[in-house]
């Protein structure tokens, strides 16, 4: 029994050892994976969390109105990138849809006289809810994907 025992715990160790190598071997995008999704979510928490403070409700609304419109606005970029993702590679749709979100933060901030304030413009309601669709259609979507396309199963299937 002892010896048995012996045999199981040095199989485990193999085991450890070869998993440790292969995240040693994928450290590059480990990191590339991990660093882009942590970007992201700084910007993406920090849109969200402040877009009842961008977007004030109007006047007895609930804020969670607001959220559940920006919500319902983005909801479309989700269904869109179904077809696109066996169409365009990862890399190509989260460029294109990080360009498109850059170049919509470049708008709000053009126009940020008027954010936050009842005085909000529908351009701005417009660029704020296209910043979100191509949010849900690009760098939501493959912040997950990717991962699971490079990593091996080995990996990926161990906590």
């Amino acid at each position: 029994d002892s010896f048995q025992a012996a045999s199981v715990n040095q199989d485990d160790r193999v085991q450890e050892n070869d998993k440790l190598a292969a995240i040693w071997a994928m450290r590059w995008s480990l990191t590339g994976a991990a660093g882009s999704w942590f970007l992201y979510d700084i910007v993406t928490y920090g849109a969200n969390m402040f877009s009842t403070t961008l977007f004030p409700p109007p006047e007895g609304e609930s804020p969670a109105s607001v959220v559940l419109l920006i919500g319902l606005i983005s909801f479309p970029g989700a269904l869109v990138a179904i077809p696109i993702a066996n169409s365009i590679s990862m890399k190509n749709l989260q460029v294109l849809s990080l360009s498109v979100m850059a170049f919509c933060f470049f708008i709000l901030e053009r126009a940020g006289s008027g954010l936050g304030t009842s005085n909000t413009s529908a351009r701005s309601i417009i660029t704020f809810a296209l910043m979100s669709t191509a949010d849900c259609c690009g760098p939501s979507v493959t912040t997950y994907t990717v991962p699971g396309q490079i990593f091996p199963t080995r990996i990926r299937a161990t906590a």
